[in-house]
């Protein structure tokens, strides 16, 4: 997998750069801390400045066209109706995940058990009584597969399931991540892959799990993982998905499915760098581009774009 760093401008070049959203194969945009917003109409070849500092740290941008978009941030959730030039403060729960099902409904998930649900395209937001849930734990990644069927999770192993859009939560606490930091669950609603800090412990000390349900009782349900090879104990913070295509970002890591270099009966892989060792490189989010071409972004301004094949 071949890949190159792309340069930033000089004030985004220090600031860790925590958010990638591409609509198109050339138009993106990037966040980060301090407000650190940049917009690039040339596929990263240069980029425009667009930062905020009022914003805070932006965690999540969601743009469904090219003026249009949201940032979930550590001051509350914004809407843009120019393409970042200017923000409007919809809900002042600070932000970690936003996903839109379709044109209509969406949901965002946040600091002490915030979930929040639009009916109305993002205009408004409505909390999802989270609030009244104990204990009150960061929640930092929302998935979707319906209108109605979805998961949120987060620290301390959290894991929330609706079936009815939101008005009702369960919680269960299944698998070997300490904290999840983002999830893609499978449309079936069988199985998702999740990414965040692995355990100290065991014999599952990896930051990515690839989770599937094998049996259930009406009391119990039964699981399954997977996990990368070469193994390793470091975070994973960021997925990024273009159809059955995935790929896992964090530190010194880059997973993707590769059964021809598959082992220990699991197709995920350890990316290894052109000098067949770990990429040192330190990501915290990723994006598809086009179904070859995916961006990486991650500390001190960095920037990276993957060609898949």
């Amino acid at each position: 997998m071949r890949f190159e760093n792309l340069p930033v401008p000089a004030a985004a070049a220090g600031q860790d750069l925590l958010t990638v959203d591409f609509i198109s194969a050339t138009q993106g945009f990037v966040g980060g801390n301090q407000g650190t917003l940049l917009t690039t109409t040339d596929g990263g070849q240069s980029w425009q400045n667009r930062s905020r500092s009022s914003l805070g740290d932006i965690r999540k941008l969601v743009f469904n066209s090219a003026t249009t978009g949201w940032a979930g941030t550590s001051t509350g959730l914004y809407r843009t109706a120019d393409g970042g030039q200017s923000w409007t403060l919809v809900n002042y729960s600070p932000t970690y995940d936003i996903q839109f099902v379709n044109s209509q409904v969406g949901y965002a998930v946040g600091s002490q058990n915030s979930i929040l649900r639009t009916s109305n395209g993002g205009q408004s937001w409505v909390a999802q009584n989270a609030y009244n849930w104990y204990p009150r734990l960061d929640l930092h990644a929302v998935s979707f597969t319906s209108v109605d069927s979805g998961v949120a999770m987060g620290a301390e192993r959290s894991r929330y399931q609706t079936t009815d859009g939101g008005q009702s939560w369960q919680r269960d606490s299944h698998g070997s991540l300490t904290t999840i930091y983002d999830v893609i669950r499978y449309r079936n609603g069988r199985g998702f892959v999740r990414v965040g800090e692995p355990q100290s412990y065991g014999d599952s000390q990896s930051g990515f799990e690839d989770a599937y349900l094998v049996g259930s009782t009406p009391t119990s349900s039964f699981w399954s993982s997977n996990y990368a090879w070469p193994n390793n104990t470091f975070a994973v913070y960021g997925l990024a998905q273009w159809q059955n295509r995935i790929v896992a970002v964090g530190n010194s890591t880059i997973i993707r499915q590769h059964r021809e270099y598959a082992t220990h009966d699991s197709p995920w892989v350890q990316v290894l760098g052109p000098d067949a060792t770990t990429i040192r490189n330190n990501y915290h989010a990723a994006d598809f581009s086009t179904a070859d071409t995916f961006y990486a972004v991650g500390e001190k301004g960095l920037v990276s774009r993957f060609h898949y094949n």
